[in-house]
């Protein structure tokens, strides 16, 4: 997952240039073209904008109706979920009744098989559990996923997109036709409801997510409708195919939560951070090629060998360890492209190259 996940932070940070800024995606039921230009071109236009409003309404509805139940009690999280890959929103809220009863519904189960079985792994102690279960949306009683039929088709449209374009194989054997003058009066033809348009910029790793962010920032207001824990906490988390909780809580969480608010809901967060923050000032004192060297080893632990990585031990996704490297500066600039012409691991090779590309044009 690191390079997804690098790409993830670069974008959601403004390190990396959008792709498709001012392009759009044409969709017939015949073909998908590309282009610059709408003129003449009518459609149902799906933007950044319009799909936030549409999640927007839809996860006001859905507090609303929570607010309203009688659930409604010490709830602690609301989280909107985001996977990209396959075009879905879903929210997950819960409360603090709901999760100790599933907490110590799972103790129950971890005691019994350890009983059993003496494996380790299932030996833990009710607070153990209790860590484990908070954040586990996956075993959380309220999973929201009626948005309005009006964001389902725009995600319908999106994940057919998606799948053509993110096929390397279906892209090869099927690119956007290019938008001719004359594909562009053929368009005319057409009824405008059998032609959906989307903004290509949507399409980048973080579009959904940028999305998610913005309307989880409008919720504000609404989410105090909910009978809010001392402690609760509102975020965009991640689907486990696209970095899951490494990726919700080094990046997404962070970019809605203060870091202070963070600590508060999920205690090991800081712990996590100040042992990683203890690695770093160890790193900081040596040569600048040292320190590049440790946190690509570390962006290698993290795909081949787990059980050696600090970043994984630490709960960070590679995107910390590639921020430690553009933090170097310049300096770093003449060891990375002597490094780059001996690489031959393809996961480094790309990340030199994105990281190159960051500090010549930061």
């Amino acid at each position: 997952m690191g390079l997804y996940e690098i790409e993830m932070g670069r974008l959601l940070d403004g390190q990396k240039e959008h792709k498709g800024i001012g392009q759009y995606y044409i969709v017939t039921p015949e073909e998908y073209l590309l282009t610059d230009s709408l003129e003449d071109v009518n459609g149902i236009h799906y933007t950044m904008a319009n799909i936030e409003e549409m999640l927007y309404q839809g996860c006001r509805q859905n507090i609303q109706k929570f607010a309203a139940s009688n659930h409604n009690q010490a709830v602690y999280t609301f989280s909107i979920f985001v996977d990209s890959s396959n075009g879905m929103y879903l929210l997950y809220l819960n409360n603090h009744s709901y999760w100790q009863q599933v907490s110590q519904y799972y103790f129950n189960n971890y005691t019994k098989s350890y009983k059993e079985t003496g494996n380790e792994l299932y030996n833990r102690s009710l607070e153990q559990v209790q860590i484990q279960m908070k954040f586990a949306a996956g075993a959380f009683p309220f999973r929201l996923d009626d948005l309005g039929d009006e964001i389902d088709t725009a995600l319908d449209a999106y994940r057919q997109l998606n799948e053509q374009i993110n096929d390397h194989e279906e892209y090869m054997n099927n690119p956007p036709t290019e938008l001719t003058p004359d594909k562009r009066q053929q368009l005319q033809q057409l009824d405008t409801d059998s032609i959906t348009i989307i903004d290509a910029v949507l399409m980048n790793y973080d579009g959904m997510y940028a999305v998610a962010i913005r309307a989880l920032e409008r919720l504000q207001t609404d989410l105090k409708q909910l009978d809010q824990t001392d402690d609760f906490i509102a975020y965009v988390c991640s689907s486990n195919g696209e970095g899951g909780e490494i990726l919700t809580w080094t990046t997404l969480a962070r970019k809605s939560n203060s870091i202070d608010r963070i600590y508060l809901a999920k205690p090991e967060e800081k712990k996590y951070d100040i042992e990683i923050e203890q690695v770093r000032i160890q790193q900081a004192i040596r040569p600048v090629e040292d320190q590049l060297n440790y946190w690509i080893g570390e962006i290698k632990n993290n795909a081949y060998n787990l059980e050696e990585s600090i970043l994984y031990h630490c709960n960070k996704s590679d995107y910390w360890a590639y921020t430690e490297i553009l933090n170097l500066g310049k300096d770093v600039l003449p060891i990375l492209e002597k490094a780059l012409q001996f690489e031959e691991d393809r996961l480094v090779i790309e990340v030199y190259e994105m990281l190159l590309e960051d500090l010549r044009h930061g």
